[in-house]
């Protein structure tokens, strides 16, 4: 460029010499625009290629993560299809359970919070999976005087529809919420909730042992609570027995109210269970 300036200085009355500046000129300009162009295609072409490794690194990491939560979902429903195994095998065995209930029943008046009356219960039952329960009572105790068997009144309803089982899906939503520590140990925390609100259906939580996947322990209450129920609670603690978990500790509370007929009481028992044995097909 400094040698084209020379050039027209020596050549500036020459007509010949001052075509072949132009000329000279005119290739510099040329190659000049070029390479800024080529600079310019360049940079593109590096920005292009930044936003590319830029793109490709959030594709990576949003697969990465979502491969890591599908592993996850894939334990936790590996989990699952382990617990509702082990259950199969339990109903494809046995249809239900005998055993020795002792209920201990205090009514409450809520306005007062006094107990109004107690009831103990000796009963044993034979309790089934899939129909109502025999139940025979032994001996009965009302505020400290022993009655007549015959008087102690006892519901004997149709069992809830069974989490685990092969209709499980139909009746439940069910999900692992993952390990946790409960009474001071480790167990799987499965979340259920049921498809249908009915008094047969079950809602709460199962602690299932994070070593064997054995239930051992059941709280919640009910799908629907119906007239004259206005809440129930419930607390189970279980056992195993030949593999298979049975109660081992009931309590419930309930409130029960019917104008007229019956006055708002809240009803706090406690079942103990014992002799409990299994009931083959």
């Amino acid at each position: 460029f400094f040698c084209l300036i020379g050039k027209n200085v020596l050549y500036k009355n020459d007509e010949r010499g001052r075509k072949c500046i132009e000329q000279d000129f005119s290739l510099v300009s040329s190659t000049w625009i070029w390479t800024l162009e080529y600079v310019q295609f360049k940079k593109r072409k590096s920005m292009k290629n930044k936003a590319c490794i830029i793109i490709l690194l959030l594709l990576s990491s949003i697969n990465e993560n979502t491969f890591a939560k599908g592993i996850e979902e894939s334990a936790d429903r590996n989990i699952l299809n382990l617990i509702l195994k082990n259950y199969l095998k339990v109903y494809e065995s046995y249809q239900g359970l005998k055993s020795k209930q002792n209920v201990c029943m205090k009514v409450i008046n809520p306005d007062t919070d006094k107990i109004v009356k107690t009831e103990e219960i000796e009963m044993i039952r034979d309790d089934f999976f899939y129909k109502k329960p025999v139940v025979t009572i032994k001996r009965y105790i009302v505020n400290g005087e022993i009655k007549d068997p015959k008087d102690c009144k006892i519901m004997k309803k149709a069992p809830l529809y069974q989490v685990f089982d092969k209709n499980w899906l139909d009746n439940y939503e069910v999900e692992n919420l993952g390990l946790c520590e409960y009474e001071g140990e480790k167990f799987y925390k499965i979340r259920v909730d049921p498809k249908k609100k009915t008094s047969r259906h079950f809602k709460g939580t199962l602690y299932f042992s994070s070593d064997s996947l054995k239930l051992k322990y059941k709280i919640g209450t009910l799908g629907r609570c119906r007239f004259p129920l206005k809440y129930l609670k419930i607390w189970h603690k279980l056992q195993t027995i030949d593999d298979v978990p049975v109660t081992k500790l009931n309590n419930t509370e309930m409130r029960i109210f019917v104008p007229i007929i019956y006055p708002d009481r809240i009803i706090k028992s406690k079942v103990t269970v014992s002799g409990i044995k299994l009931i083959k097909k």
